[in-house]
């Protein structure tokens, strides 16, 4: 076969980084991730470059092109597939899950949405990948791995049985575990070659988010939140779908050691499959991957092929089923989230438009500060909770510290790595500096050698005027430079080699010192002396003094002459002829003659003066000559020195040559050394690296601390005005929201909080006054006769303690509120045997207001703002006792918990429950249930309006206020005796003083007669043994003797011959005293 060539052109650059950019600045992030973005593809390689060439084209089977289009890449291996999985998969999920972590349920499920988004309703996209945002996810392609079970099934199956699509998987999931092997703390790096881990993740993370929002709505506790935490667990359970089946273990394989786990086919990853035994029915599909023409041979009955090892149960999947189950469980059987049974109300507490404002003011999110409002109340007390506070607090401070600390570190860390960064920069800014110092130090021992030769030409020059051998003077013409490293050990042997090089000494010309003329000679004439200023040696002198003088004496006498004989010039001439032979001659004598003779002696001594000039020239150039000479020796001597001197200089020269050149080698040295500090600094342990992670951890510890500091401040304050309740103190707000600046990082949240906790302490210890404490016993039988038969016959009741109660033994009090509540169930019991009752507050009220509506001290119906309800089931307790039974080991024992009950209001609702089904002894032995109530309250309200209230509330005949219990059996016990012996139905008389004492003074009006019996486990009601026609006759017994008979006829139900039958008469009356009006 002929090999094939292949080109593979892949795109080495992002293609749309300017349309996600324009995107994310036109619509935010939801347009930068929306998935028609990552689905934008464009094959621009052949439109670009269009490739016409027949194998090119792919024409030739041995030759082929592949190119890679415009696109979003997430491909495995895409040059640029880790950004865009960071971008469009990681970033959206991690700032998801930030958020769900901070309680920001809402924001973390849009985030999710970008990926995830099980609520898309979108029918174009079949499911599942409708509900996948993210690109991976809808694109799968070869070497996907499947499910755990099937992944497994095809890695034991052996390679000859596997299609190549399976082979693909099979490389794919190699490849994974190798990745595992090596790496086995690094999940990215397995889950990038199994996409479903990711997928998985994010549905797990979403489902934990849903969880927590709903958990979060449930601690709520309102009918609203309730209903917001449904709907969350509603879509949950729609996510997980049916719960998966536990398939029972029928099946049974031989046991095999890894040699038969190797025969059979185990592999790498140690898996193989094993034939089941004829056992049970183990399958009825074909196993995964089983698919095919010879696959139904596989699933016959009662004999199969499993895997050896079974795919290990996930138990946080399952775990999430099994939540969401117990959160509707409990909700729709009327239960908190701990479980407990309770009573909703009707609408939730009003929020304060005010703090809500406040809220929003300082930044906070509107729903937190409304779950701050309605957090539950803390169970314990008050002073704990602000010491409590006060040690986070001071926690939060040493963190802010602690973070100011690293942010500090870290600066000083970045400050030293840009100092030190600086410092290299200036050091080889130096060393460039040093470079050309050098270099320039260099240019002046050559710019030297260039003045040692113009000074030596000079040298020569006069050397040569002065007659020296050519020869003799050019020997010291040739200096060669000689650069010798100079150190400290070598200095002084170099120095001499120089110095004997360049520094030789020169041997200068002599003279003798001139000698100068005389002074004080008669004959000087010129006015040049030989000393003073002109120093004048002697030929200079003789011209000047002696022969310039004297010529120039001698020019003048010469004039003088020419003067005199020209005057004389002028005479006429006068003449004799002689002629004494007659030969003679004339003879003239007279001016013209003597002018004559006159020139004739001036031009003689003019003569003389031209001798003496010339006399004085030649002494001038004989001095000039020794002049010149004294020049000569002068200049070469001079230049003998500059030689010298420029020896001394090149020596300079060199050893700064040394200078500048270990000065630029410190410099490099320089340079390595800092450089060295750098890479300490760079990787040394407390580095800014560190100092970022710790500013870091530090700020995600300190807000985690700062938190729990407020959320307990809060509770703190919710606790203080809870025990305070005084109106003075509810107005204030001392837990603020406005510690956290986010720009400062919250660096002084502890302290504002601090301060703000120590304000709520002092206005704790100021406002913590000392109230009435009252102990009130209430009585089953006299309060609610009929719920304490409800007790004797079904083991359970529900009765209220109203407020005329209290008011009947203190009237003139509000706020009352209970401290501690035990209970007495007087019964017969046997030895050792406990009675277990479950004493339960349903719901509470208090009177917060002492004020009157229209003079009026009665709660009226609907919402009264007087009055404060607690509705719900609060706490509960169970008894072990029956005589005073608290429910607690040690009721007097000083406790930081909040005792049960303590703070409901003292207006109350109770369920009194025993065990129905297994009862340890006989409950129509109670013969009363009596709560022995533990309360505090304040004066201030008017007792003549309590007392008229009372005086209406019991002469009023609606309802059924008041109740006298009697017992057949144990009250009228001669007429029981006597009914059970045979005679006609009991005749009851009941006098006036077995009514309460309060009602005995007063015209009592019976209103009703109830009959009950007790059969079994139920109560019955017979029929009433008085007419309502014959009630005011009792009425007029009782006014007239203080008691009235009453006739109780036998029946079959309730009064019957049994002697464990204990009938019960319920007299329901008002009372009216003579000053109340009727």
């Amino acid at each position: 076969m002929a090999d094939t060539t292949s080109f593979v052109f892949e795109n080495h650059f992002h293609p749309y980084v300017g349309m996600l950019v324009e995107r994310l600045n036109q619509q935010s992030v939801d347009g930068l991730l929306d998935l028609a973005v990552q689905q934008v593809s464009e094959p621009f390689f052949d439109r670009l470059y269009d490739p016409n060439d027949p194998l090119a084209a792919g024409e030739d089977p041995s030759f082929t092109v592949t190119s890679s289009p415009k696109n979003i890449d997430v491909s495995e291996a895409g040059p640029y597939s880790v950004y865009n999985w960071e971008l469009f998969f990681h970033a959206p999920v991690t700032i998801a899950v930030h958020l769900s972590k901070n309680q920001r349920f809402a924001e973390a499920q849009r985030w999710f949405h970008h990926v995830f988004d099980p609520t898309e309703t979108d029918p174009s996209t079949p499911v599942p990948d409708r509900f996948w945002k993210f690109i991976r996810f809808r694109d799968p392609r070869p070497g996907d791995m499947p499910r755990v079970d099937e992944l497994v099934a095809v890695l034991s199956r052996p390679p000859a049985e596997l299609t190549p699509e399976e082979r693909i998987l099979l490389v794919s999931a190699a490849r994974a575990y190798e990745g595992l092997r090596r790496e086995p703390f690094r999940p990215h790096r397995v889950a990038r070659t199994r996409v479903v881990a990711y997928q998985y993740y994010v549905v797990m993370k979403y489902l934990e988010n849903l969880i927590a929002w709903g958990d979060s709505l449930f601690r709520l506790d309102t009918a609203e939140s309730i209903n917001e935490a449904t709907q969350l667990y509603v879509l949950a359970g729609n996510i997980l779908g049916p719960r998966p089946a536990e398939v029972p273990r029928h099946r049974a394989a031989p046991r095999m050691s890894y040699r038969g786990l190797k025969e059979a086919g185990m592999g790498a990853f140690g898996n193989a499959l094993v034939k089941l035994e004829n056992q049970l029915p183990f399958s009825r599909t074909p196993p995964p991957g089983a698919a095919g023409a010879g696959a139904g041979g596989t699933a016959l009955l009662g004999i199969g092929r499993s895997l050896y090892f079974c795919v290990p149960r996930n138990d946080q999947l399952v775990g999430y089923w099994d939540t969401v189950a117990d959160r509707l469980f409990k909700i729709r059987t009327c239960r908190d989230i701990t479980g407990t049974v309770r009573q909703l109300a009707l609408f939730a507490p009003a929020l304060d438009p005010g703090l809500l404002s406040r809220a929003t003011a300082a930044g906070i999110d509107v729903a937190g500060a409304v779950a701050g409002t309605r957090a539950p109340a803390s169970p314990v007390r008050a002073a704990l909770l602000i010491q409590k506070a006060l040690e986070i607090t001071a926690e939060v401070k040493a963190a802010g510290s602690a973070l100011l600390s690293a942010m500090d570190r870290r600066d000083g860390e970045e400050l030293a790595r840009l100092r030190q960064a600086h410092e290299i920069g200036m050091a080889r800014l130096g060393r460039d500096v040093r470079f050309l110092a050098w270099k320039e130090a260099e240019a002046n021992t050559e710019a030297l050698l260039r003045t040692r030769a113009l000074t030596f030409d000079r040298y020569r020059h006069f050397q040569l005027l002065l007659g020296r051998p050519e020869a003799e003077v050019d020997r010291l013409r040739d200096v060669a430079l000689t650069r010798v490293p100079v150190t400290q050990a070598n200095f002084e042997e170099v120095h001499q080699r120089l110095v004997g090089q360049y520094a030789t000494a020169i041997a200068r010309e002599t003279r003798p010192a001139p000698r100068l003329a005389r002074d004080g000679d008669p004959q000087i004439q010129a006015g040049a002396q030989s000393q003073g200023s002109l120093n004048l040696i002697p030929n200079e002198f003789a011209e000047l003094n002696v022969h310039l003088p004297a010529s120039r004496d001698k020019q003048r006498d010469a004039t003088d002459l020419d003067i005199i004989y020209g005057v004389l010039g002028m005479l006429p001439n006068m003449g004799v002829d002689i002629e004494p032979f007659g030969i003679g001659g004339h003879v003239e004598f007279g001016g013209p003659l003597l002018s004559a003779v006159g020139r004739t002696l001036a031009t003689a001594i003019r003569g003389a003066a031209d001798q003496d000039a010339h006399d004085g020239g030649r002494a001038s150039r004989i001095a000039a000559y020794q002049r010149r000479d004294l020049d000569f020796v002068q200049q070469s001597n001079q230049a003998a020195l500059e030689l010298m001197q420029n020896g001394r200089q090149l020596i300079a020269a060199l050893v700064h040559e040394q200078v500048a050149r270990r000065d630029h080698e410190m410099a490099g040295d320089q340079i390595q050394r800092a450089q060295e500090v750098d890479a300490f600094l760079a990787t040394k342990d407390t580095n800014t690296e560190l100092y970022t992670w710790l500013r870091g951890e530090v700020s995600r510890s300190f807000a985690e601390r700062y938190r729990m500091a407020i959320d307990v401040a809060r509770s703190a304050e919710q606790a203080v005005k809870r025990e305070v309740m005084r109106p003075e103190l509810d107005e204030q707000t001392f837990i603020g929201h406005r510690h956290w600046e986010t720009g400062r990082r919250g660096l002084q949240a502890g302290e504002r909080l601090h301060h703000d906790l120590t304000r709520l302490q002092l206005a704790y210890l100021e406002h913590d006054r000392r109230e009435f404490e009252l102990t009130t016993h209430v009585s089953l039988r006299m309060l609610d006769p009929l719920a304490l038969l409800e007790l004797r016959s079904r083991g359970s009741c529900q009765f209220t303690v109203p407020e005329w109660l209290y008011d009947l033994e203190v009237p003139g009090h509000h706020l009352r509120r209970i401290r501690t509540v035990a209970l007495s169930l007087p019964s017969v019991t046997g030895p050792y045997t406990s009675v277990a009752a479950t004493l339960s507050l349903q719901r509470s009220s208090l009177r917060r207001d002492p004020g009157l509506i229209a003079d009026k001290y009665t709660r009226t119906s609907g919402e009264d703002p007087r009055f404060l309800d607690y509705p719900g089931a609060l706490e509960s307790v169970v008894t072990s006792s029956a005589v005073r039974d608290a429910g607690l080991f040690d009721a007097g024992a000083r406790d930081d918990r909040y005792l049960p009950f303590e703070g409901a209001g003292a207006i109350s609702t109770w369920a009194l429950n025993l065990p129905s089904e297994l009862r340890t002894f006989d409950y129509t032995s109670i013969s009363d249930a009596v709560l022995h109530i533990g309360y505090t309250a304040r004066p201030g309200v008017r007792t003549d309006a309590v007392v008229t209230d009372l005086r209406e509330r019991f002469a009023a005949t609606a309802g059924r206020a008041l109740g006298r219990s009697f017992s057949l059996r144990h009250d009228f016990p001669d007429d029981w005796a006597a009914f059970l012996a045979g005679g006609s139905g009991p005749s009851l008389r009941i006098a006036k003083d077995w009514f309460p004492y309060f009602a005995q003074s007063a015209t009592i009006k019976v209103t009703a007669v109830e009959l009950y019996g007790i059969s079994g486990d139920e109560l019955v009601r017979g029929p009433s043994p008085v007419e309502e026609s014959a009630l005011q006759a009792l009425d007029a017994q009782l006014a007239s003797s203080g008691a009235f008979t009453l006739d109780v006829p036998a029946d079959d139900t309730v009064v019957v011959r049994d002697r464990k039958a204990d009938p019960h008469l319920i007299v329901r009356y008002t009372i009216r005293r003579p000053t109340d009006s009727p």
